[in-house]
C-alpha cells in the first residue's frame, strides 16, 4: 500500500486551559439545595480539578445528581463515565441508559457517541443502520465527527447505501468546520478522481489544509506533491520541510523519504 492510499486518525495535540474564575462555595450551596445547572457546574470543577481537589468519584456523583434533576449535559456525562468507568464502575447498559435519554433530548454528542457505540457493536448489537441513523441526527447540528463518519460509512455502504458523491458532500462540511481528516480525505478523492474531476491542485490544497493541522500522512502527501510538483510548485525544500514535519511524529515512510531523496541526488 503506498504512501497516497493511506487513510489514518491525525495525531492530536493536547491543549492547555486556564482555570476559569468560579465561586465554589456559592455553587455548592446551590447545588445542595437541588439546583441542577449548580450539580453540573460543581461536576466539572470536580472533573477538572477548579477550586476542589480533582476527583472523578465526586464529578460523577454531581453529575449524576444534575442528570437526575433534567441537567442534559449532565446525563451525556454520566453515560460517558459509565460507558469509560471513569469515577465509577464501568457499565455499558448504564451509560447506554443515559446516552439515549441525552439522544432523545437533542444533545449532539450523546447521538454521536451512540451512534459508535452501535457501529463498534460495543455494549449493543453492532448495527450499522442504527449508527447512521444516529449519526445523521447530529449531523443535522452540525456535530464534526458525525458529519466525518457519515462520509465513512457512505464510502463503504454501512447502514446507508454506498455513495461516493454523499460521502464527498459530508467529508466537504465536515472539511468546512476544520476537520483534518475529512480535509485528508477529500484530497485523496480529488488526487484519484474518484467521483469528482481529478486535480492535483484542488487535492494539494486540501492536503495542505490537512497538514498545517499536524495530519501525518497530508504531510508526506504534501512532500510527495512538492517533490514532483503535481499540483504545487516543485520545491526540494518545501518536500523535505514536510517530510520531516511527518518523521518527527513518528512516521516510518516519511523517515525513509528524505535520506532516499538525498541519497539518490
Amino acid at each position: 500500500m503506498g504512501i497516497l492510499d493511506r487513510f489514518l486518525a491525525r495525531k492530536k495535540r493536547p491543549t492547555i486551559e486556564a482555570e476559569p474564575d468560579i465561586d465554589i462555595a456559592a455553587l455548592l450551596e446551590a447545588a445542595k439545595a437541588g439546583d441542577a445547572a449548580a450539580q453540573f457546574e460543581v461536576g466539572s470543577a470536580y472533573h477538572n480539578g477548579y477550586g476542589v481537589p480533582q476527583s472523578y468519584a465526586e464529578a460523577f456523583k454531581w453529575f449524576k445528581l444534575a442528570a437526575d434533576g433534567g441537567d442534559v449535559r449532565a446525563r451525556f456525562n454520566v453515560g460517558f463515565m459509565y460507558v469509560n468507568g471513569i469515577g465509577t464502575q464501568q457499565s455499558y447498559e448504564r451509560g447506554i441508559i443515559h446516552y439515549q435519554k441525552a439522544a432523545e433530548a437533542g444533545d449532539a454528542a450523546a447521538q454521536f457517541n451512540l451512534g459508535s457505540l452501535y457501529r463498534e457493536g460495543r455494549g449493543v448489537p453492532k448495527s450499522y443502520e442504527r449508527a447512521a441513523s444516529l449519526y445523521l441526527m447530529a449531523a443535522a447540528q452540525d456535530s464534526v465527527p458525525a458529519l466525518f463518519n457519515l462520509g465513512l460509512m457512505y464510502y463503504n455502504g454501512h447502514g446507508v447505501p454506498r455513495s461516493p458523491e454523499a460521502a464527498i458532500r459530508m467529508y466537504q462540511k465536515a472539511s468546512d468546520l476544520g476537520h483534518a481528516n475529512a480535509q485528508y480525505n477529500l484530497g485523496m478523492m480529488y488526487l484519484e478522481g474518484e467521483c469528482v474531476e481529478q486535480s492535483y491542485e484542488v487535492a494539494a490544497k486540501y492536503f495542505q489544509m490537512a497538514a498545517e493541522q499536524g495530519h501525518i500522512d497530508a504531510n508526506v502527501n504534501m512532500g510527495v506533491m512538492y517533490d514532483q510538483g503535481l499540483g504545487i510548485a516543485s520545491s526540494p525544500k518545501d518536500a523535505e520541510a514536510c517530510f520531516l514535519l511527518a518523521s518527527d511524529a513518528g512516521d516510518a515512510v516519511a523517515q525513509f523519504n528524505p535520506a532516499y531523496d538525498t541519497y539518490c541526488r
